[in-house]
């Protein structure tokens, strides 16, 4: 169990474990979108690089990473979308979330792109 209180659940319909609860449902619900027509390319904890590593003073330092929940391609905007199903709201994921927004606005790669969160239970400040 995580210090949040969430549980890693099996998932039947994507054959796999989901770090809680509300992400398995989400995959579902994400999933039957898919069958329906309309999402496609649903892809589960996709990287996204916000900084290159690189060797400063001797020292190598380590790329800077966001992992988002769920991937997809959303056919009625015509956009990629990168969706994160949260709970609580860390000092660390609101930096990461920050510098995510701020790649999504300045890469010509991700000009398509488009950032939800689909927020469960209580909300943190």
């Amino acid at each position: 169990m995580s210090k949040y209180n969430n549980r890693r659940m099996w998932n039947n319909t994507a054959r796999r474990y989901f770090d809680s609860a509300a992400e398995s449902k989400r995959y579902d619900e994400l999933w039957l979108l898919g069958e329906a027509g309309y999402i496609s390319f649903l892809q589960c904890q996709v990287v996204f690089e916000l900084q290159p590593g690189f060797r400063f003073m001797g020292e190598t330092i380590r790329p800077i990473t966001y992992r988002a929940d769920f991937v997809y391609y959303e056919e009625e905007r015509r956009s990629w979308i990168i969706e994160d199903v949260k709970g609580a709201k860390t000092a660390v994921y609101k930096l990461k979330r920050a510098l995510l927004l701020k790649v999504l606005c300045t890469d010509p790669r991700y000009a398509d792109y488009v950032f939800l969160e689909h927020t469960v239970g209580r909300r943190s400040a």
